[in-house]
């Protein structure tokens, strides 16, 4: 799974813990996952999605058991630098 890589503090940014992972570090994690023969889940919440958590104790709880929670929005790397803890960078979903 792709958490048992993860050797970063979350950052929490409105009501959910965030890993302050780059694209580049997020795609290296998932690739040696790939060569370990393990899978895992990425969630990518936005405001939208942070605006729900906030209401939503149940959808909280299931987005932050996955693997990997890294922000797709440039809001959630701002919210979390006027907390005082920065994330690198925002890492947008890819379709």
């Amino acid at each position: 799974m792709l958490r048992s890589y993860t050797h970063t503090r979350r950052v929490p940014v409105g009501g959910l813990a965030i890993d302050p992972l780059t694209e580049a570090e997020v795609v290296a994690r998932v690739l040696d996952a790939l060569d370990r023969g393990r899978g895992g889940w990425i969630v990518t919440p936005n405001v939208d999605i942070l605006r729900q958590v906030s209401r939503d104790a149940a959808l909280r709880a299931q987005l932050g058991a996955a693997d990997l929670v890294v922000a797709d929005g440039a809001p959630l790397v701002w919210a979390a630098r006027l907390a005082g803890r920065a994330l690198p960078a925002r890492v947008p979903a890819r379709t």
